[in-house]
């Protein structure tokens, strides 16, 4: 068992070579390693697929299950794909989703679609309007904060559409063969939404102090002594306001860039990983780096947004302070 002779007065038998078995004796030929079994060499039956791997037909060694696939089972031909997976795991016995495939997630996310795809058109058209309007405008820096602000949510709104559109191609797991790539192009348009929304954030803290500033030189206008000084105090900090929020929405920008690069970069060698035909329990984790680098980014955008709470707060602090002092 577990040797084959196929020569007329051969004087010995030939063991059997990987993804062949001979389960009996005085056998002519190997035949090919059953489906649920894997055959290393001089195999008599095959050893059963452990959990997390599959094993097609005529297989040397188990396949481990790839990103975002899971087999709890022993002896299967198959993986399952894991709807919304959390992390890109290889040789995974269980499924850890965010979130179940069904269709009242489906239309929760195509929902959530069409109300950022509606606020994406509603900016659009309020931009053009607050451009046109501009040399009818009598308050012009108020007019440019405002402008900026509204501007901001087109690209915000956009890219969420966008990723939630992914999520819900996603849920639905559909074309297969592309599941791996459009996960990361989700993640990646995910973590472009949060830039978006984190410029959105300090464009509309910047409209805020323009506003603020026009109120107490209107109040302080013609005035002398204290008044004065306030308004010179004010103009100042917003000034210094304007300056740092470009040099923080400029950091955060080239360090997403730089993050986002790496994570592209280790999310093709995943990808490369993930098409091939069988990656064996011995290769590891071929998607370990890119998912370092998605939790990296994700640690990344949670600091600049505890970030700019700190200094949105200082900044209402700050102008709450200067108008109760009018």
């Amino acid at each position: 068992m577990g040797q084959f002779s196929s020569a007329t007065g051969s004087s010995s038998c030939s063991p059997c070579p990987p993804a062949k078995f001979a389960p009996n004796e005085g056998s002519s030929k190997c035949g090919e390693c059953p489906a649920g079994r894997f055959c290393p060499p001089e195999s008599v039956s095959g050893e059963p697929c452990p959990p997390g791997s599959s094993c097609p037909l005529g297989s040397a060694a188990p396949c481990a299950c790839k990103a975002f696939e899971y087999q709890a089972d022993a002896g299967k031909s198959t993986c399952d794909l894991c709807p919304l997976a959390i992390s890109p795991r290889f040789n995974a016995t269980t499924c850890q989703s965010y979130a179940a495939a069904s269709q009242p997630l489906i239309f929760y996310y195509l929902t959530l679609v069409v109300m950022f795809s509606c606020i994406a058109i509603a900016a659009a058209v309020l931009s053009v309007r607050l451009l046109r309007s501009r040399h009818s405008f009598s308050l012009r820096a108020v007019h440019v904060g405002s402008c900026l602000y509204v501007a901001m949510f087109v690209p915000y709104a956009v890219l969420q559409a966008v990723t939630l559109s992914q999520f819900a191609f996603l849920a639905n797991l559909g074309a297969k063969q592309t599941i791996s790539s459009a996960r990361y192009a989700a993640q990646i348009s995910s973590s472009a939404a949060f830039s978006a929304f984190f410029g959105l954030g300090f464009s509309g803290k910047v409209a805020l102090v323009q506003m603020w500033t026009h109120v107490v030189q209107r109040h302080t206008g013609g005035s002398s002594g204290a008044p004065l000084r306030l308004h010179s105090t004010l103009m100042s900090t917003y000034k210094a306001f304007v300056w740092a929020v470009a040099a923080t929405v400029a950091l955060y920008v080239i360090g997403f860039s730089v993050l986002t690069d790496r994570f592209m970069s280790s999310s093709s060698s995943c990808i490369s990983q993930q098409q091939g035909k069988c990656v064996t329990e011995t290769q590891g984790q071929p998607c370990e780096e890119s998912e370092q680098w998605a939790t990296v980014l994700q640690y990344y955008e949670g600091i600049w947004a505890a970030a700019v709470l700190v200094v949105c707060t200082l900044l209402a602090f700050l102008c709450n302070g200067v108008v109760f002092a009018m």
